[in-house]
């Protein structure tokens, strides 16, 4: 399917569409799996074995922390790699 980033961004192009139906599936994916884990977790804990199913916490859409975090890191180590120039 022909198109560039901001027609997949777009909501009203072709792309843009397939793109959201893609991530819309993809959550839907991702609660049915949460969901199977938690049965499994729970099915174990009547058996008596103590397990930790439960996945890593998943950042929500937007979440740009940890790219805030490299820029800073980035800021701070280009003056003392230039020398102090």
């Amino acid at each position: 399917m022909p198109g560039g980033y901001f027609d997949a961004m777009s909501a009203s192009t072709k792309l843009g569409k397939a793109v959201r139906a893609a991530c819309a599936e993809l959550g839907t994916l991702g609660a049915l799996e949460a969901e199977s884990l938690a049965k499994t977790q729970a099915l174990l804990a009547r058996l008596g074995v103590k397990a930790d199913l439960a996945p890593p916490p998943v950042p929500e859409w937007g979440d740009d922390d940890d790219e805030e975090e490299v820029d800073e890191a980035e800021e701070e180590a280009a003056p003392a790699a230039a020398g102090g120039q």
